[in-house]
């Protein structure tokens, strides 16, 4: 059976926590969600808080992946996660493709040429963040134009 999972940005609180729940009451919608500094379940409201899914897969050092997750390669290219419309599914985004800016999320995570690893998202600082964001720009740019084709 597949993994359905989710985890949470909550935008005014800064931080990301695992969902164990969303409620689509006809009045309001909230998402319940486990903040990992203080261990505590609280209901957030959902326009509060970017969703993200986790894909199915994980890196080869064993963590989930999920959208928005920034992946980098042994030749040093960063990755976007991100949902394609135009093909139903999860793919890797990255500016150095001739245009074509697709990759295959399982060639890169289990093929040994390429070895890629999570290096953070694009909601937390860390120490690819501001390598990544001159990145960014780029990537969102490509996402954009193939969605529009």
């Amino acid at each position: 059976m597949k993994d359905v999972k989710f985890r949470a940005w909550q935008i005014q609180k800064q931080f990301m926590g695992i969902v164990d729940g969303i409620s689509f009451d006809r009045y309001v919608k909230q998402i319940k969600i486990l903040n990992p500094k203080t261990q505590e379940y609280r209901f957030y409201k959902y326009d509060d808080c970017e969703l993200m899914q986790y894909i199915g897969m994980k890196d080869k050092n064993g963590v989930e992946i999920y959208e928005g997750d920034y992946l980098k390669d042994k030749y040093n290219n960063y990755y976007l996660i991100v949902y394609y419309e135009s093909t139903c599914g999860f793919v890797a985004f990255n500016e150095n493709d001739q245009g074509d800016y697709i990759n295959d999320i399982a060639n890169l995570l289990y093929n040994e040429e390429y070895e890629a690893i999570i290096i953070g998202n694009e909601y937390e600082e860390n120490e690819y963040s501001r390598k990544i964001q001159g990145h960014q720009d780029l990537i969102i740019n490509g996402i954009m134009e193939h969605n529009n084709e």
